[in-house]
């Protein structure tokens, strides 16, 4: 079975990892080997892939490199597989989860290179060729593009939310740097 929505895997391997912790097995030392068996079991049933992604659009825009990351769980009952995006920044992973509902994306805004600004439409069209690496809008649904600049706020479209617009709500300080990034379902 595929889950569209990582929340609920995620959701099931921490709940799963954190039976482990509430295992009391008679004495210490099996305790031990109970736990490491546990932990083993469920290892071996989750698989991560990870495929690096190119493209020029990225390439001013986010620090680091970008993958395509596919996490599977499976057993004897199913699999469950959910699908992100990672950036790695030397030794440090950022995984770039596809936004379903109003939230600010705090770690998009960390791989975004603090050399990169945004002043321009021009700009803003590099912004958009990169989010459309980072969340391709076909997986958005039925989808609408469009860019909008109002108040040192840069709004990418990524289709409609009912009678409102879905989509990137990017805020710059004066110098054209990235304040914050989120993700609205309320765009009007």
């Amino acid at each position: 079975m595929k889950y569209k929505n990582h929340h609920r895997l995620t959701l099931l391997i921490v709940f799963a990892l954190s039976i482990l912790q509430f295992v009391t097995p008679p004495a210490a030392a099996q305790k031990d080997n109970t736990n490491e068996a546990i932990q083993k079991a469920i290892k071996d049933r989750i698989t991560v892939e990870a495929k690096r992604v190119k493209s020029d659009a990225l390439s001013n825009v986010i620090t680091g490199d970008l993958y395509d990351v596919t996490i599977s769980f499976g057993g004897e009952s199913g699999s469950s597989t959910i699908n992100n995006k990672a950036v790695l920044i030397g030794d440090k992973v950022i995984v770039i989860p596809m936004p379903t509902t109003n939230e600010k994306l705090a770690d998009l805004k960390a791989v975004i290179n603090p050399k990169f600004k945004l002043k321009t439409m021009e700009d803003a069209t590099k912004l958009e060729a990169a989010l459309d690496v980072l969340y391709p809008i076909s997986s958005f649904g039925k989808s609408e593009k469009a860019i909008k600049q109002s108040e040192g706020k840069y709004i990418f479209v990524r289709g409609k939310f009912f009678k409102e617009f879905k989509g990137f709500v990017v805020t710059t300080d004066g110098e054209g740097s990235i304040a914050d990034i989120s993700y609205s379902l309320q765009i009007k």
